[in-house]
């Protein structure tokens, strides 16, 4: 997968598990993917791609530090935050939400 994809898709994943966990508006996450859109970025997985070799992939990323996942996440557009609380299962889901 090209890193520009993997960029685009975490966003997309970030934005969904900010209104999750963070209190971001779903209009400000639609937003963000209107605007990866409009760039015609993905915003969905490509087919045949596994979610547990995503998954592997995360633990061995730059955000994975002592046995844990920092996350940026948004409470609003312009207000990130890393976060520490993001769980496996709240990245499953995300990248779920990405099929």
């Amino acid at each position: 997968m090209l890193h520009g994809v993997a960029i685009s898709l975490g966003l997309a994943a970030a934005a969904h598990l900010s209104c999750r966990l963070a209190g971001l508006d779903s209009r400000e996450a639609k937003r963000i993917t209107t605007e990866l859109a409009a760039y015609d970025l993905p915003l969905s997985l490509p087919a045949g791609i596994d979610i547990d070799d995503v998954i592997q992939r995360v633990f061995r990323d730059k955000k994975f530090v002592d046995g844990g996942i920092r996350f940026v996440l948004l409470r609003a557009l312009g207000d990130a935050f890393l976060s520490r609380d993001v769980t496996l299962d709240d990245i499953t889901e995300a990248i779920e939400a990405l099929r």
